[in-house]
């Protein structure tokens, strides 16, 4: 199942990003998804939680130290569902301190990225909007960003709500829905250009019976479009340009004349 979600994930930011242009590339959480590998870009960093890529971008001027990424605790998570590791618990957003989460900042300047790639890193993070919020910082004008979430309310989602031993590395209540995702780029000025769900298939591990139920997936666009087990959502950042509407007239209006009765002489 975890190698079914990976492969999808791969295959969507091959065909994504492939004409995607700019100077600097960013991504966020698993290494081992080289997510950026078709796009041309040159400069492409990758940050874990536990050091960073040694793609390492230019300290800015002000603030020569190295970027920190302790504040994204999501990597163990999501290596979990791709390769089946049962020893991992599922992290719980209760354990987490919201004073570290306050103090995520991004080592990069305003407006100085060209492509950032999320993937599954908002259900893992334990402030997802702020961490949205640094994201829509650092991305330019015009530039793209890339996110691979879990659906909540799909057949995987269903099993992991109600199982007994937790099926998905990240639980429920941590998973940030389609729709929600949608409400948060567009308070940030996104412009959502394209998305999809997939993984309509039961929560199978094994790859036999996946291969059954094979059918479910093609039919699942038609019959049940909000069922899939995973998205992904392309955004384009936007500026909001206020409209001119020219010089404001302050000037009084002038008042009308009233017809008034003038008495007149009879002549005759």
């Amino acid at each position: 199942m975890g190698q079914l979600v990976a492969d999808w994930m791969q295959a969507k930011a091959d065909d994504l990003l492939a004409n995607v242009f700019g100077y600097s590339a960013l991504q966020l959480g698993l290494p081992d998804y080289d997510l950026m590998r078709k796009n041309r870009i040159r400069t492409k960093v990758i940050l874990t939680q536990d050091d960073l890529n040694h793609r390492n971008p230019a300290p800015t001027d002000t603030e020569e130290e190295s970027i920190s990424t302790e504040d994204l605790p999501y990597q163990k998570e999501l290596e979990a569902i791709y390769y089946q590791r049962k020893d991992i618990p599922p992290s719980d957003s209760s354990n987490k301190n919201p004073e570290d989460a306050n103090q995520l900042h991004l080592n990069y300047e305003n407006e100085s990225v060209d492509l950032v790639i999320l993937p599954f890193t908002l259900d893992c993070y334990a402030q997802p909007h702020q961490l949205l919020r640094e994201v829509e910082r650092i991305l330019l004008h015009e530039g793209r960003l890339l996110i691979f979430g879990f659906n909540p309310y799909s057949l995987w989602g269903l099993r992991n709500r109600f199982s007994r031993f937790p099926y998905l590395p990240v639980p429920n209540k941590q998973q940030i829905s389609l729709q929600k995702t949608k409400d948060w780029l567009q308070l940030l000025s996104f412009e959502i250009d394209r998305g999809q769900l997939a993984c309509y298939e039961p929560a199978l591990m094994s790859s036999r019976w996946l291969s059954k139920f094979a059918f479910m997936n093609k039919a699942g666009n038609r019959w049940w479009p909000l069922a899939g087990a995973v998205f992904y959502v392309s955004a384009i950042k936007r500026h909001a340009n206020p409209n001119l509407v020219g010089a404001v007239n302050f000037k009084k209006p002038k008042k009308a004349l009233k017809p008034a009765i003038v008495a007149t002489k009879n002549k005759f």
